[in-house]
């Protein structure tokens, strides 16, 4: 179980660098992309806090 929930957590980090790295180059290069993808980077960040503050909880339980 815990390999499992660590192979999410590197895919959510993978998966928002890769979508940021998109975004910030859509805002240097001037590209005319999706509005939808500073949100989409803002929920896999959103999700990936969410995995770190469930595990910090369970730290803290399990000492």
């Amino acid at each position: 179980m815990r390999d499992d929930l660590e192979q999410l957590r590197i895919c959510a980090m993978l998966t928002g660098l890769a979508v940021v790295a998109l975004a910030f180059a859509q805002i240097v290069l001037g590209w005319s992309g999706s509005d939808y993808l500073p949100m989409v980077a803002a929920a896999v960040a959103g999700f990936e806090l969410a995995l770190f503050a469930g595990d910090q909880i369970r730290k803290r339980r399990h000492g």
